[in-house]
């Protein structure tokens, strides 16, 4: 499997913590006293962190597959998805309560909602593909039942009938 997905986890979890620090300082409901839910959660701190975490965590298992980082890759990836669908439902609620109660009142509102959608988008994007690399190492690490048998030849050449064998287990 290519670099692809975990670097895409990494970017994205990037754009996500830029877009929420330039969202962060919006005084979005003063007005009515009330919080802005995406910035008052701190969802664009901990939702990166955790798609930089399983990011690293998936390159290294590619690099150096080993039980433990297979495992925290898998851990990982898992957490990253629930994350991104807890992002996802809050950054919803979020656009549903400023439509109805402070869209119109501010100039920087449409601005505001651009903002919380492309933060929206990112983390629709950031749960599948967190979702999409659990279940291949899943599939991968949890459902092995086939032993490799490595048997050396002692000289220097491969025998021309042993190249292609194939080992059959029940």
């Amino acid at each position: 499997m290519s670099l692809t997905f975990q670097v895409a986890q990494i970017l994205i979890g990037l754009i996500i913590l830029c877009l929420g620090v330039t969202i962060s300082p919006f005084p979005l409901y003063d007005y009515d006293s009330q919080f802005c839910i995406t910035t008052e959660l701190r969802y664009h701190l901990w939702g990166p962190f955790s798609f930089f975490i399983s990011g690293a965590l998936s390159i290294a298992a590619g690099r150096k597959v080993t039980k433990g980082l297979i495992q925290g890759s898998l851990g990982m990836n898992t957490v990253s998805a629930t994350v991104a669908g807890i992002g996802i439902i809050v950054i919803i609620l979020e656009e549903i309560i400023m439509y109805d109660t402070v869209m119109w009142r501010f100039s920087y509102a449409v601005a505001f909602l651009g903002m919380l959608t492309g933060l929206l988008l990112l983390s629709l994007a950031e749960g599948c593909i967190a979702l999409a690399l659990s279940i291949f190492v899943c599939r991968a690490a949890c459902s092995v039942n086939k032993v490799v048998v490595f048997l050396p030849n002692n000289d220097n050449s491969p025998s021309p009938d042993h190249l292609y064998d194939e080992v059959a287990f029940q």
